[in-house]
């Protein structure tokens, strides 16, 4: 009996423990398959809407995910936004599997992955010509913008900034079909007849996140309602109003205005201050949705994407947003992106985009550093700079006799190279004599003569000055035992011995090899006590804003020049004098260093950037102008060119309401200038100071005012983009869904005949013969001649060479033909241009040619 027990009872113990393991198991699978399939946020991409009733496209979008997830109570839960207005689509969160499905179901062009996109972080405008005083200019006859309409899609807005205020301006556009949303901090009221409309769009980051936007971003405002300051920056520099006695702390003083003062504005706050500023492409599609809807003339666009850049059409928010935005006739001005001085770094490359790189203005912030201190410096043997006075004091023919005279008058009253005169507590007369009799008798001395060496930087920063002479260090010398020779070079947070740099002013050196920034060795150099900064980095025109202790910027030169004095001296010192605000006196525009550089990595067919702008050190409103010193701000990056650009074409389009996207962009190109304020050509800031090419700037520097009057225009309908959308692959049912009309390919597609205001022949090999078309938009009895300078080691043949326009031709093609002759080495890319003139217009595009001998590693 017991036997038996004991039997049963195993056996129902194996039995619990299979049940236990399956269920343990099955729970594993279980989860491993919900992991497996996970929702992230997909764009279901539908193209052209095929409904004019945007109640309708919404409907289409639902039933679409009812079939997909087998209810309506899941679709509701799945959507985060309905595209119903420029184009249709939907943005949801679906599984790998569903988004896979629902790729397959009719009408669907394209399901791609939400990403996450980074923002591209006064005086410009008369730099470039835009003189409000100008009696007959582009920005008197466009009435400074008036009636135009500037979408921004952004970071928000601070709209109890001046630049914004409404002060004259006129009823609100009646064709304004926009809204005023709510949020914290933010409602109806903000808005006004200036800042005519405010939408706010985060669900897409929130589902990317996984967590509410205020646990990622404490300080960030849930309403339009900007909290980074680059959305409030963009705007104003694009439309602000005209505010007198701006400034940063009074640096750059003047009057600060947008390119279009009297536009109006309308913010799409798709970015948002997590860190880094990011976007994601579900906000940023809703935000060209509703500027499409709303109303908008021209949408500035300071953000986008990294390499490797993806499909126009298959995965990039801004491509797609534009495309549609460009069918409609709305401008889309984009950024260039902040990766430069690299090539093929350059993004927003789609053909319908302007896309914009950023200069430098006639504009520097000069401040003086005095190395020296007020105490005797001791001196061994002749001082070098007096023995540089004595030898030219010889050669210029003075007897001995007087050279004890001249030397302490010399020294006395003026300075000799960059050396100041001596202490005030000791005469100069006196020292020079003691040192004359030494050097007479030839016998070492110690001299009491103190020099006081004067070198230059440029800083941003007014606050924190101490006054008088301060001990200098090599951030080397204060480093942490034990921290890295090259970080503490660079003064990194945490590689600065606090007890050692305390009070001091440190001398740190930026590496070519670590990216480092002034604002981060600032803090830095506060956090270890020290009261000053002097950062040595590669010569370019940027300026970052830095707090915390006063800090400037040198080159590497004077940075040198610096250091060599800190070896010398016993006890180095150093007075850092308050900066100055000095403009017209430098050459300018300089291509920044960090603007990024074409060719395009995407379709390097397509010349890109096509234009620079001001993007260095810009002066514009920013947020919280709570303290009156803060209430404009410095910024730098194609971000801040963006929005220069941006006004510039509200101003045009205000003059020419019936030109299209491609017009205006051809008019910017062709009429660019390549010379500088010194009459040079323009340089580009990428260490080697080499002329800037069409891969630093596209036609180069933007001239507003020739822009307004091109003659002649490289024009473009949508329509004609369809050739290159063949040459992409995409098969006619999805480019007929893309473009709302029958489209069937043709046979052969080439996107160099893109009817674009510049030539690229990235891959030459014998010859190739390109056609482009122009628009007279000047008199209409017009004759041009072709100006021709080719690619070096490139002919180049156009025909015909004179075009001839009518009342009744107001459109001409011609061809160019480019020939390679025989070659025994692969070449790079070399520049030329095409120039039409009648003698009064001067139309010129940009040519770049690579000339290869095979087309792959293969055919070596």
């Amino acid at each position: 009996m017991a036997s038996a027990l004991s039997y049963w009872t195993d056996r129902i113990l194996c039995v619990l423990l299979v049940c236990v393991a399956f269920l343990f198991l099955n729970f594993y699978l279980t989860s491993f398959i919900f992991l497996a399939e996970a929702s992230n946020v997909h764009i279901v991409y539908m193209g052209a809407r095929h409904h004019e009733d945007s109640t309708t496209v919404e409907s289409s979008h639902h039933e679409v995910l009812t079939t997909l997830l087998g209810s309506k109570e899941a679709a509701q839960d799945s959507i985060l936004y309905s595209y119903k207005h420029g184009f249709s689509g939907f943005a949801a969160k679906l599984t790998k599997s569903q988004a896979d499905r629902v790729a397959e179901f009719p009408g669907i062009i394209q399901v791609i992955p939400n990403r996450v996109r980074k923002l591209h972080t006064t005086r410009s405008w008369d730099f470039i010509g835009l003189h409000r005083s100008s009696g007959r200019s582009l920005l008197s006859e466009s009435r400074m913008g008036r009636e135009m309409i500037i979408g921004v899609i952004d970071s928000g807005i601070w709209p109890e900034s001046e630049s914004f205020n409404d002060r004259g301006m006129g009823p609100v556009p009646s064709r304004w079909k926009g809204a005023c949303e709510h949020g914290e901090l933010f409602n109806f009221t903000n808005c006004n007849k200036k800042l005519i409309g405010a939408r706010w769009f985060g669900k897409g980051l929130i589902a990317e996140k996984e967590r509410p936007i205020k646990t990622a971003a404490p300080s960030e405002y849930l309403s339009p309602r900007d909290a980074t300051g680059h959305g409030t920056h963009t705007a104003s520099t694009a439309a602000g109003r005209l505010i007198k006695n701006a400034s940063y702390r009074g640096l750059a003083a003047g009057t600060a205005r947008g390119g279009a003062p009297f536009a109006r504005l309308a913010v799409y706050k798709a970015c948002w201050d997590t860190h880094p500023g990011e976007c994601s492409d579900a906000d940023i599609l809703k935000a060209f949705d509703e500027a499409i809807h709303d109303g908008v003339d021209v949408i500035s666009v300071s953000l986008g994407n990294h390499v490797p850049l993806l499909s126009y059409v298959e995965d990039d928010s801004i491509s797609i947003g534009s495309f549609h935005a460009a069918a409609r006739g709305i401008s889309v001005v984009c950024s260039a992106g902040n990766d430069g001085p690299f090539s093929q770094t350059v993004t927003n490359t789609a053909p319908w985009v302007t896309t914009v790189a950023a200069a430098s203005i006639d504009r520097a912030f000069p401040t003086a550093i005095i190395l020296g201190n007020n105490h005797t410096v001791l001196v061994l043997k002749m001082n070098s700079a007096y023995n540089i006075l004595i030898r030219q004091l010889k050669v210029s023919g003075h007897r001995r006799s007087e050279l004890q005279h001249l030397l302490a008058k010399r020294l006395a009253n003026q300075r000799v190279s960059t050396f100041q005169r001596a202490t005030r507590n000791r005469s100069s007369a006196y020292q020079i004599q003691k040192t004359w009799k030494n050097w007479k008798t030839k016998k070492p001395l110690i001299s009491h003569i103190l020099f006081h060496k004067s070198v230059q930087g440029q800083t941003l920063n007014t606050r924190g000055y101490k006054g008088g002479f301060h001990e200098l260090r090599y951030s080397e010398f204060v480093k942490k035992e034990k921290a890295d020779a090259e970080y503490s070079r660079s003064c990194y947070i945490g590689t600065l011995n606090a007890t050692l740099a305390k009070g001091k002013v440190i001398l740190c050196f930026s590496s070519l090899a670590e990216d480092a920034y002034i604002s981060e060795a600032a803090q830095s150099v506060s956090r270890a006590g020290g009261i000053g900064l002097i950062f040595a980095q590669t010569q370019d025109s940027e300026l970052d804003p830095c707090d915390g202790v006063p800090c400037i910027k040198v080159n590497y030169e004077v940075g040198t020049q610096i250091l060599s004095y800190i070896r010398q001296a016993k006890f180095p010192v150093v007075k850092l004098s308050h900066p100055k605000t000095l403009t017209g006196r430098l050459a300018s525009p300089r291509i920044a260093h960090f603007s990024s550089r074409g060719p395009s990595s995407l379709s390097p067919a397509f010349l890109k950037p096509d234009i620079a702008a001001p993007g260095v050190s810009i002066l514009a409103a920013h947020r919280n102008p709570a303290d009156a010193d803060d209430a404009f701000a410095f910024m730098s990056g194609t971000s801040m060119a963006c929005p220069h650009v941006t006004g510039i074409v509200a101003l045009i389009k205000s003059i020419h309401r019936d030109w299209s996207p491609a017009a205006i962009r051809s008019a910017l190109v062709t009429t660019a200038t390549q010379t500088g304020t010194d009459g040079g050509l323009i340089v580009a800031q990428d260490g080697s100071r080499k002329p800037a090419d069409p891969f630093d700037y596209g036609g180069g520097h933007v001239d507003p005012n020739r822009a307004a009057d091109p003659g002649l225009v490289y024009n473009m309908s949508t329509i004609d983009y369809v050739p290159f959308l063949c040459s992409l692959s995409y098969n006619d049912p999805a480019i007929s869904n893309l473009m709302d009309q029958q489209i069937t390919c043709p046979i052969t597609t080439s996107e160099l005949d893109l009817n674009l205001p510049s030539i690229v022949i990235p891959n030459l090999k014998g010859t190739a013969t390109i056609s482009r078309t122009m628009t007279n938009v000047g008199p209409a009895n017009s004759v041009y001649e072709a100006l021709v300078h080719p690619p070096r080691g490139i002919k180049m043949q156009v025909m015909p060479l004179i075009l001839e326009f009518n009342s009744t031709t107001t459109s001409i093609s011609f061809t160019v033909t480019f020939a390679s002759p025989s070659r025994k080495v692969h070449s790079d890319y070399r520049f030329g241009s095409l120039t039409w003139t009648d003698g009064v217009h001067v139309v010129r595009s940009p040519v770049a040619v690579r000339a290869i001998l095979f087309d792959s590693y293969s055919d070596m």
